[in-house]
């Protein structure tokens, strides 16, 4: 699954990190997943062996990590971080430009010499 719908389309049976885990927009410190525990989406959730979420530089990551957390606890019936799963989060950092502070728009900043 992924952050965006963009980069969802080019997963083989992707779909948004939102969409999957039934992730509130927006998500807030307490907020809960609004999938429900019987349901098939979380049958799906509860066989998977991997989750494995793209483009976590746009993901509010506490709020929804912590939101992801509380939420695979109860599928899985238990206690352990993120309820035993195992979640691999990745991102290609060269897509995300530095914020410079009070700098206008201007040259690259950083080309990469390949």
């Amino acid at each position: 699954m992924a952050m965006s719908g963009i980069a969802a389309t080019l997963l083989t049976l992707g779909t948004t990190f939102h969409r999957r885990m039934g992730a509130p927009i927006p998500c807030l410190s307490d907020s809960s997943s609004n999938i429900s525990l019987n349901s098939k989406q979380a049958k799906i959730i509860k066989e998977a062996v991997i989750i494995m979420i793209d483009e976590v530089s746009m993901m509010n990551y506490i709020k929804l990590m912590d939101m992801l957390d509380r939420f695979l606890k109860g599928p899985m019936q238990c206690d352990q971080p993120m309820g035993g799963k195992l979640i691999v989060i990745m991102h290609d950092f060269w897509q995300i430009l530095p914020v410079v502070p009070h700098k206008a728009g201007g040259p690259t900043l950083y080309q990469p010499q390949f």
